[in-house]
């Protein structure tokens, strides 16, 4: 071997040694990358790598983890996670000032990896198309207070929320031509407190989406204050989930794949579960179909898959339905009906008064320890006058209100026995599916597997036997709100000098 070769030796092993530590230290990089994005110390990270594959949560996990951030609204919080980050499907947080509208987005970002979320506080128009990149690269955009943002955003949203690209024309092209800036569509939160009245929310928008309106009546101010005020007397003792099993769930959440086609063998049996009066209904019902997309989605490990066509598929179960309904029930028959809890309020108020005032509607409401201003009443029921819900009659120079004949109640309640039947029935018959139908029928179909965790309480639950009507006419006597917040009481009991002595 001449010189020359040797020293070409030297210099490839020389080389090779380089790389082989620039490798292991993009790889250290990388791994404390994410072990950052994940909240995990080393020792940490080595559990959550041990149990990443097998881990199989529930919804009630979920649960858990927002019980971190929030007391009480049980409902919307878990809603808002479904429509979110598990199927993809923009929301409006609504309701007064101060009213936790914030802190409901907050609770669940934090189930999302940080990285995968964009926060937009403020900006002009133009601002929003320098994020480009930003926005690219993110799962999921927060606004926390639209009335902050430029008003052209809501032109971005409309876009968004038909699932289509935004784009802006702007000055910097080729031969002084305007460059056009796409913006990707990506599923969004924004909130608007009610007496925000320099903006206003369109209608086209509110109707492609989820709105949520949170709790403001007295009973959910004192559960606040009370978690506030255990927190200050007792910092030591404030429970929080393991960092690891967060992570976990976050993981979880990240990493569940994606199907070109879910198969609802259910589907005509589903056409009950949304009021029809108005034809928004069709629009709900493509959200409440969708929210069950996603909990099937977040279900994946314990579901049917195959390959029809071409096409990667899963099947959605009876289980996937049962839980929906449970979540989102509530949510999108108001949404249907064109009533909140507060304008659902407002009626039961009018309709017990007779004929009454604005002013008698607000005192009223007063009793019902919800506090809102005459400016916000005046705009719900103006609301329901347009819809029908209400008429309202001049005398002098005061209106009276009452309750029309076009509106009532609605209690659906799903018959989890035909929709059961009916998901046999369409896995036998269509020849697509018949070479899976044995499997998804033992899997999910025999009555032994007719069973769920409760996602708000953890209790295993026979879905034949539920009483899915309580879901849409959800009230605060509801028995599992009382088990709910009996779970989280966390004021103690006054103690006396006489017990230590």
């Amino acid at each position: 071997m001449g010189q020359f070769d040797l020293d070409k030796l030297l210099q490839d092993k020389k080389k090779n040694g380089m790389n082989a530590s620039f490798e292991k230290a993009q790889r250290e990089k990388e791994l404390e990358k994410r072990m950052q994005e994940l909240g995990l110390n080393a020792d940490e990270y080595k559990i959550f790598i041990e149990q990443k594959d097998s881990y199989r949560p529930t919804l009630y996990d979920i649960s858990l983890v927002l019980d971190d951030f929030i007391v009480g609204e049980y409902f919307n919080r878990l809603a808002l996670f479904v429509c979110l980050a598990l199927s993809k499907i923009s929301v409006y947080m609504a309701g007064p000032a101060a009213s936790g509208k914030t802190a409901l987005m907050d609770a669940a970002i934090d189930c999302i990896i940080p990285k995968d979320v964009l926060l937009i506080s403020n900006a002009s128009d133009k601002a929003i198309y320098e994020q480009l990149r930003e926005i690219t690269e993110a799962s999921y955009i927060i606004m926390p207070e639209i009335n902050k943002i430029n008003p052209m955003m809501f032109e971005i949203l409309k876009d968004w929320s038909e699932g289509k690209s935004s784009f802006y024309n702007r000055a910097g092209g080729i031969a002084s031509h305007l460059a056009k800036t796409e913006l990707p569509s990506k599923p969004f939160c924004f909130s608007k407190a009610d007496e925000s009245c320099n903006i206003e929310v369109p209608e086209e928008l509110v109707s492609r989406i989820v709105v949520i309106t949170v709790d403001s009546s007295q009973e959910q101010t004192k559960k606040v204050l009370a978690r506030k005020a255990q927190n200050i007397a007792d910092p030591f003792n404030i429970k929080h989930v393991d960092v690891v099993k967060k992570a976990l769930l976050r993981y979880h959440i990240h990493a569940s794949p994606t199907y070109s086609l879910y198969i609802n063998p259910m589907g005509p049996e589903l056409i009950e579960t949304i009021p029809t009066i108005f034809t928004s209904s069709r629009r709900d019902f493509d959200k409440y179909t969708k929210c069950i997309e996603g909990i099937s989605r977040f279900y994946h490990k314990d579901r049917l898959k195959a390959v029809i066509d071409g096409h990667e598929v899963q099947f959605i179960s009876p289980q996937d339905v049962a839980i929906n309904q449970m979540i989102m029930g509530k949510i999108l028959v108001k949404s249907s009906l064109h009533c909140s809890d507060l304008d659902k309020l407002i009626l039961q108020v009018v309709k017990t008064g007779g004929s009454i005032t604005k002013s008698q509607v607000q005192t009223n409401l007063r009793k019902c320890s919800v506090n809102t201003t005459g400016k916000n009443i005046d705009s719900r029921l103006k609301d329901l006058i347009d819809i029908g819900y209400i008429d309202e009659v001049k005398e002098g120079s005061n209106k009276f209100y009452s309750v029309s004949d076009f509106y009532k109640e609605f209690i659906l309640k799903p018959d989890f026995r035909k929709i059961v039947d009916a998901a046999k029935y369409q896995m036998l018959s269509n020849e697509k599916f018949r070479p899976y139908a044995e499997e998804y029928i033992n899997r999910y179909c025999t009555d032994d597997k007719l069973f769920i965790i409760d996602p708000f309480t953890g209790v295993n639950i026979n879905i034949l036997e539920y009483d899915f009507s309580a879901s849409v006419d959800m009230g605060e006597d509801d028995t599992r709100i009382k088990i709910l917040d009996a779970a989280q009481e966390t004021v103690k009991k006054p103690v006396s000098l006489a017990d230590f002595v």
